[in-house]
């Protein structure tokens, strides 16, 4: 127990008053009186001058007056530094990192510790962990650029996480830190954690550790789920549906998402592509489980890609209904609506005369041989020349 004199008790107050005030929440006031009871040296400025502190934190971090303060609660140096120390860090950190301010900022709002650190120290951090992980530097900085709270972590803790991850998803430092990359999340959870999301879906789900290893490495936003919560969301989505749970895990298991993504959603949003295209529900949902990803698609983009593909096979000669196109090529409608433009303009074109399902699937470089091939043999000063020109040069631009 921290033990104060009645004049620190005055100072306390005085300093505690003015942040409640600055902040606007009396709540504050036995947070505020803990820290300063533990950071004497809050107590040794004027808190007009500490309100003015907390006022230039607010509009450096672009936080409201309240969230300013809570912000810097967990490291209460930042209540007595000058605005113009914290921007000067800033902007060094951002140049370490080679990241703009506002997306340095941005990345260490829940950090505050990130703000007290300095820049040679954060170099020297970023320079020992690419020599101990044999990783080059533009790879480490890759990292922190996206979350650069984590520079805050040990250097050990850093390294020892990545080592740690890489034994127990049975796979190397690299693919560790591919994961990382897309989640930088990962490394502030414990190794227990982790294995215990590992343990816990193998279980629920009832797939080998292995299969729960590989999905986790595609999609490493399941490590910051409820670990029960996939198993929970597969039961909920099998009823839903009104079909086996083995088949909800296996379509899930193709398409990761699934697992996260609200049941109640992914039910909604078939019902509405069954709607729009007027096909059975129960059609809808084999469709699905073919291809999950639908699941997670907007049901009015899809319904519009199918009625699209429905023209591509008409232009060819072959009339294919909504159900028809949807179960012989689940996957058509997941193309992006510019790969289809262009496809339906080879088929308007005469340069293609096999299967519709053919035709989305080929490769963008043959479809752009092709009405090049056909450009080619047009005259240049043709109407029809500078139309289809024009056409392809905006289609072959959004679709890249």
């Amino acid at each position: 127990m921290v033990v104060v004199s009645k004049l620190e008790t005055a100072r306390i107050d005085d300093v505690v008053r003015a942040l409640c005030l600055f902040a606007g929440d009396p709540d504050l006031k036995t947070q505020l009186r803990q820290v300063c009871e533990r950071h004497p040296r809050l107590c040794e400025l004027r808190p007009e001058t500490i309100s003015a502190n907390a006022e230039t934190l607010a509009r450096i971090m672009g936080m409201t007056p309240q969230r300013t303060v809570r912000f810097a609660l967990p490291c209460p140096s930042l209540f007595y530094q000058w605005g113009e120390s914290i921007e000067k860090r800033i902007d060094e950190l951002s140049k370490k990192l080679q990241v703009s301010r506002s997306a340095f900022i941005k990345s260490v709002r829940n950090d505050p510790a990130a703000l007290v650190l300095s820049p040679d120290t954060a170099q020297a951090k970023l320079k020992d962990i690419a020599r101990r992980l044999h990783f080059t530097h533009g790879q480490v900085v890759t990292l922190f650029r996206k979350n650069s709270g984590l520079l805050t972590l040990t250097t050990d803790t850093v390294v020892d996480k990545v080592n740690g991850l890489a034994e127990l998803f049975c796979t190397d430092t690299q693919t560790v830190w591919h994961m990382a990359c897309r989640r930088p999340q990962i490394l502030a959870r414990s190794l227990a954690s982790v294995k215990a999301v590992i343990d816990t879906m193998s279980t629920t789900l009832d797939q080998p550790i292995k299969a729960i290893q590989t999905i986790i490495i595609r999609h490493a936003d399941l490590l910051m789920v409820n670990p029960r919560n996939p198993g929970r969301n597969i039961t909920e989505l099998a009823k839903l549906l009104d079909v086996e749970r083995d088949l909800a895990v296996a379509a899930a298991m193709k398409c990761p998402p699934i697992f996260y993504l609200r049941p109640v959603g992914i039910a909604d949003k078939l019902d509405s592509m069954a709607d729009k295209l007027d096909i059975p529900r129960a059609t809808m949902t084999k469709v699905f489980l073919r291809m999950p990803s639908l699941g997670s698609r907007k049901p009015a983009t899809i319904a519009q890609r199918v009625r699209l593909i429905a023209r591509i096979a008409r232009a060819l000669g072959q009339q294919y209904s909504h159900p028809e196109i949807l179960t012989t090529s689940p996957a058509a409608p997941t193309y992006s609506t510019e790969r289809l433009l262009l496809r339906y303009l080879v088929a308007r074109l005469g340069l293609w005369n096999g299967k519709w399902s053919s035709l989305i699937q080929m490769r963008d470089q043959i479809v752009r041989d092709k009405l090049q091939a056909h450009l080619d043999e047009l005259s240049p000063t043709s109407l029809e020349a500078k139309r289809l020109k024009k056409i392809i040069a905006k289609r072959l631009l959004t679709s890249d």
